[in-house]
């Protein structure tokens, strides 16, 4: 695989910028905890980052994973280094991360947001914004939960078998550019929303302008790869959209009128919630943040790293 700092030479401009900024963040003498990532992260990690530090955070977007790795090596050569924190977040995305060191957090599924939509994250949703459990006193609370994980489950079935085909194909256009050089277009694939749309590799070639050649057969060998654990191994993005879909759902019957009741069909009343809907996959990111599992991994690497 090409060496993912190697690609640096493509952002250097972009580099030189960060660090500038960066040089600017490392003059103040306050002790801080610089957490480096590769987008918008800061409304997952930052929370989980103060449990284990009490300097102050400063959020570094860097603008994709090859920057965080670049600006890892460059950090370490500034005399802040001994007084301030530094912490860096990457996705595991489908690439081989070679490069990727121990000091630097790789997440243990596909990306962060995969953590979003595990089982235990949308559990912790239903407990604390409709206040119902399994453990709940009353027989209508605990149908109401035990109905609204079943949709869930069969939703979730739903969506992640319309994406497997496409999961498997961007992941093996990914993994073999890197061997021949030659690099498709895959940005109709990385926006693709009809799902239901793509039912083989023909549906793929023809939005995948320079594609390189794929077996079927190695198609189905990696479709049951990703398979063993589809939450965690399909690409996060993909799926966020349309577990929102699953908690508006949950939201609107929960705030309709006891007059329109007959329109429920997951719970038995309405119940007061924080939001009414969640308009795009940003803020659901943000919103459903405190609900969202922490996996063992993240918390070893902050209780060692964080200092």
């Amino acid at each position: 695989m090409t060496s993912l700092v190697s690609t640096m030479d493509e952002q250097r401009k972009t580099l030189s910028t960060l660090l500038l900024e960066f040089m600017s963040i490392s003059r103040s003498s306050e002790p801080k905890s610089i957490c480096f990532f590769e987008g918008h992260d800061a409304k997952y990690y930052s929370t989980r980052v103060e449990q284990y530090s009490s300097k102050k955070l400063v959020p570094f977007v860097c603008y994709g994973k090859g920057n965080v790795l670049g600006m890892k090596d460059y950090s370490q050569n500034f005399s802040s280094y001994d007084t301030d924190t530094h912490l860096f977040f990457v996705d595991r995305d489908f690439d081989e991360n070679d490069d990727v060191d121990d000091e630097i957090y790789l997440t243990c599924c596909y990306s962060i947001e995969n953590n979003y939509f595990d089982r235990k994250s949308f559990s912790s949703f239903i407990n604390q914004e409709l206040l119902i459990t399994e453990y709940s006193i009353t027989h209508k609370d605990k149908k109401d939960y035990s109905k609204i994980m079943d949709f869930y489950d069969t939703s979730m079935q739903i969506i992640l078998s319309q994406q497997e085909i496409v999961n498997a194909w961007f992941k093996l256009q990914k993994q073999f550019n890197t061997v021949t050089g030659h690099y498709p277009d895959l940005s109709k694939v990385r926006n693709l929303k009809d799902f239901s749309s793509i039912g083989c590799i023909n549906d793929l070639e023809n939005i995948t302008p320079g594609y390189i050649e794929i077996s079927s057969e190695k198609l189905s060998e990696t479709i049951q790869e990703l398979k063993s654990n589809s939450i965690c191994n399909f690409r996060g993005k993909f799926i966020m959209s349309e577990y929102l879909g699953i908690i508006n759902r949950i939201l609107y019957e929960t705030n309709i009128r006891n007059k329109n009741k007959g329109n429920r069909t997951l719970v038995s009343k309405r119940r007061k919630t924080n939001f009414k809907e969640l308009t795009n996959v940003e803020e659901g990111l943000r919103m459903l943040s405190s609900n969202t599992i922490t996996p063992d991994c993240l918390k070893k690497y902050l209780n060692q790293y964080c200092k």
